[in-house]
């Protein structure tokens, strides 16, 4: 009798974290960022956490995404040089212990209004080794 009831929750408790996994089903980090900055061509990069510091409900905190590009090109016409004279978007990459020379970035356009918190969202190219940075930071 105890076997069929252990049984029973388990089945009860995996049909919950099915059914939460559905709902509350989003693309990856990744996704999001290649189709929010129109870098599709970056779809099959590898790609790896240099920084993350996210927590609590709702997640507030700063990540770092480093794609190694090798001989993928990046079209950064639309994009802005990075001006080194103590910008804050420096700031952010020292989190991740990245120091960048020569670059690139340019700021995801896309208004998150549903979001109460600060949103910050860029994308940052260094030109020397090509290297794309995806930086995110949320706070109250």
């Amino acid at each position: 009798m105890k076997d069929k009831k252990n049984r029973i929750i388990g089945v009860i408790i995996a049909a919950v974290i099915i059914i939460l996994l559905i709902v509350f089903k989003q693309g990856s980090v990744t996704d999001s960022f290649l189709k929010d900055f129109d870098l599709l061509e970056v779809k099959s990069v590898k790609h790896s956490y240099v920084y993350n510091d996210f927590d609590g409900l709702p997640a507030t905190g700063t990540y770092v995404y480093k794609y190694e590009l090798n001989t993928v090109v990046i079209d950064t016409s639309t994009w802005k040089k990075i001006p080194f004279d103590n910008d804050y978007i420096l700031r952010y990459l020292d989190l991740a212990d990245v120091e960048i020379t020569n670059g690139y970035y340019v700021y995801n356009e896309k208004d998150n209004k549903e979001d109460t918190n600060y949103y910050f969202d860029v994308a940052i190219l260094d030109s020397d080794t090509n290297t794309l940075y995806h930086v995110l930071h949320k706070s109250n």
